[in-house]
């Protein structure tokens, strides 16, 4: 350990935490990971024209081709300082956007409202 300005100790080298797998974790199967690594070791030709976008495993953003909006970027800001929307928010989505997809998907013959609407993040 080795002391610092302030007088409290610090370990000098970071410990290594070594936990086994538990044997549920060891029959996990994804089976998504399966199609995803059959399709990425195809080798293809790229079309001309077209950049191929990866959306496979993870968050696409990670790759740099899905960049947010300006406007989305400043209004997030916006909301965040705001503190008006920092929690937890509705788990079956915001009642906001909600209502719009309700309205958005509705047609004569079929009126959705907020409460038929479930906005999720995703699953696979």
């Amino acid at each position: 350990r080795n002391k610092t300005e302030t007088g409290a100790t610090s370990t000098q080298h970071a410990k290594t935490w070594h936990v086994a797998m538990s044997v549920k974790a060891q029959r996990t199967a994804n089976p998504i990971r399966a199609i995803m690594e059959k399709i990425t070791s195809q080798k293809r030709e790229p079309i001309e024209g077209k950049p191929m976008i990866p959306l496979s495993l993870g968050d696409p953003t990670a790759f740099g081709n899905l960049q947010a909006p300006e406007v989305l970027s400043e209004t997030m800001v916006s909301l965040v300082r705001g503190a008006k929307h920092n929690g937890y928010g509705n788990s079956a989505g915001a009642e906001d956007a909600r209502a719009a997809v309700a309205k958005r998907f509705s047609t004569p013959h079929c009126i959705y409202k907020a409460s038929d609407i479930i906005v999720a993040s995703g699953c696979s």
